[in-house]
């Protein structure tokens, strides 16, 4: 499952396997947070905020630079991971209104409207 995350100090990498476990990370931005500081004042912290996709790999096969190589189709591959039958069909029926509003579009864009 697709989660928003968040994280300060150092860039997280596109891609993070740790034995079985596998991260991938997309829409990487940087940016700054004030938090507080010591004696009541506040310091800026670099925060960096992606999307966040987590699963097993239980072969073990899938390596950083494939995983890279082949992002799109890894992340797509794992997408519905961990979502329920009722979540899955609702972002089926999401893809759906999108590509249909896309299309729309497209045709207006075509037609000259």
């Amino acid at each position: 499952m697709v989660v928003k995350s968040e994280r300060t100090g150092e860039r997280p990498e596109t891609v993070e396997i740790a034995g079985a476990d596998v991260w991938l990370r997309r829409g990487i931005s940087e940016g700054e947070r004030e938090e507080r500081g010591g004696e009541g004042g506040s310091v800026k912290v670099k925060v960096f905020t992606y999307e966040e996709l987590h699963f097993t790999d239980p072969t073990g096969e899938l390596t950083v630079e494939g995983a890279k190589a082949d992002f799109d189709t890894v992340w797509t591959a794992h997408e519905a991971d961990g979502m329920s039958m009722e979540e899955q069909i609702a972002s089926l029926q999401q893809q759906v209104a999108d590509s249909q509003a896309a299309l729309l579009e497209l045709g207006d864009i075509v037609g000259g409207e």
